[in-house]
């Protein structure tokens, strides 16, 4: 059982730290034991299942362990005594759940916390802040983002309230909520999730037209403005190269303003909704330099640009994948560390180095780097291809831990 605030988990707490009760004393009479008034019903409860063990079927019990006996010490420094002293190891473990939840209840008492409050935790998992989704029945405090992301509430102080919208608190809110966005699982894909990106989804097929228009682009451009121009008025020249049934484009989509991505592209299989960050650059570039083994100027601010857009998503994760009706910007279950494409240059224009290094770059940074006459190839055999889509080669297929070997042909 959760509850949305304080109230409803030291209601249950209470219940379950309350001294033993009339029936307890009953069955303890039957059993020939008297139980003391102020007893814990907990300690109650193992005192009775050792005096009727053989009519019960439990083991015999044992004595108390050394580890126990650590945790009632630290726990009676805090003024949480188990008195009477515990007699076996049943009741040794019942005594510290029952002053577990003392613990937590006056920490809750103290805190009072609700869904929404902004807490800062520490623990073995290190310093983080975090957003209440919750509280359980036994008073663990649990997180936006799930994936097991809690906390007892004497791990935790208050930051501030769900109303709090002061300067202050409205950056605690986003740092919390970045943090639950890395912890959340983005592994399913769900009606909902297509629901958000529904205005984005790109429908059309393919066709050999759409590639001879591409191709009649691509080499009268003199730099890459009119490529995009026709990639965002037939965006399946660029989504057909993901393998996934339902495929999404958005063009020019501002991450809050500070940098302005040409396209993202996504598809969706099993696994959920998977992101390749795509920057167009000139064609008139050869790629590397000539005289050296590195990019040249264009290649490398593409390269340069997409890496800023992962730091910008692994900084500002929340914000990127949260729903555009909730102030987001609706890229959802999007990873920081989402693939990247550059398109740059033509086959001609190569240097002998260009292999190499656009190699390197792709094996380190998960950076593709490749010339347009690549995606008129790689269009042509998607095309042409008419086995099922995850085993087309002329798709780009989720990451491997290596590539497969025609990629290093494919350029």
């Amino acid at each position: 059982m959760t509850y949305d605030s304080w109230q409803g988990a030291i209601a249950d707490i209470k219940k379950r730290t309350r001294p033993v009760t009339d029936k307890q004393k009953k069955l303890a009479a039957s059993a020939g034991i008297k139980l003391p008034e102020k007893l814990p019903q907990l300690v109650a409860a193992a005192r009775l299942q050792v005096a009727l063990s053989d009519e019960l079927g439990f083991s015999k019990p044992e004595p108390i362990h050394y580890v126990q006996e650590e945790i009632i010490a630290d726990l009676a420094k805090q003024g949480l005594k188990a008195a009477p002293k515990p007699q076996d190891r049943r009741e040794a473990e019942a005594w510290i759940t029952h002053l577990r939840l003392i613990n937590r209840l006056r920490a809750h008492e103290r805190l009072r916390l609700g869904a929404g409050d902004i807490v800062g935790v520490t623990g073995s998992a290190g310093s983080f802040v975090a957003t209440v989704s919750s509280i359980g029945d036994t008073g663990r405090i649990h997180f936006k983002g799930g994936n097991g992301g809690a906390a007892w509430p004497d791990q935790v102080i208050l930051k501030c309230r769900r109303d709090d919208d002061g300067p202050k608190a409205l950056k605690l809110k986003a740092q919390a909520d970045n943090i639950a966005a890395h912890r959340a699982r983005v592994d399913s894909w769900s009606a909902s999730k297509h629901y958000e990106l529904k205005e984005f989804e790109v429908t059309q097929s393919l066709s050999t037209e759409n590639i001879e228009q591409l191709r009649e682009v691509v080499e009268g451009a003199t730099d890459e403005r009119p490529i995009q121009h026709f990639i965002e008025s037939c965006p399946q020249v660029l989504t057909a190269i993901l393998g996934g049934n339902t495929r999404f484009l958005l063009s020019r989509r501002p991450l809050a303003g500070k940098y302005v991505p040409d396209f993202l592209i996504s598809d969706t299989d099993s696994a959920g909704i998977r992101w390749l960050l795509v920057e167009l650059e000139t064609p008139n570039s050869s790629v590397t330099m000539s005289t050296r083994n590195d990019l040249d100027d264009n290649a490398r601010k593409g390269v340069s640009q997409i890496k800023e857009w992962r730091e910008w998503l692994q900084n500002n994760l929340g914000m990127a994948r949260r729903s555009r009706r909730d102030d987001g910007l609706g890229l959802i279950d999007i990873r920081p560390k989402s693939e990247g494409l550059v398109l740059i240059g033509r086959r001609s224009r190569l240097n002998s180095n260009s292999a190499a290094i656009r190699n390197a770059i792709r094996e380190d940074s998960a950076i593709r780097v490749h010339t347009y006459d690549w995606l008129i190839e790689q269009l042509v055999g998607s095309l042409k291809f008419s086995g099922p889509p995850a085993l087309s080669p002329f798709v780009i297929q989720p990451p491997r831990e290596k590539p497969p070997s025609w990629m290093d042909e494919a350029f």
